[in-house]
């Protein structure tokens, strides 16, 4: 059965496998009612809706991260000063 997880917290099925809001997934007839009769899920009328979603477009950053130009004399493990 082709559900759509609709509760504000994550469902998990029993099996390790935990679904959160907005899922679009495939589960055994028997789970799907049961979570469709607690108000956990709806079952999902789109079956245009692939199994997996696609991955999500590669962010870019809009300015460059500030970088660090102070420079120390101590040591990074031991905090000595250089001889």
């Amino acid at each position: 059965m082709r559900i759509r997880i609709t509760s504000v917290t994550a469902v998990a099925d029993g099996h390790g496998r935990r679904y959160t809001t907005g899922q679009v997934v495939d589960v055994p007839d028997e789970l799907g009612r049961a979570w469709c009769a607690a108000g956990h899920a709806e079952p999902d009328a789109d079956d245009a809706t692939p199994p997996h979603q696609e991955r999500p477009k590669k962010r870019t950053a809009t300015r460059r991260a500030p970088r660090t130009t102070k420079q120390t004399t101590q040591s990074p493990t031991t905090g000595d000063q250089p001889e």
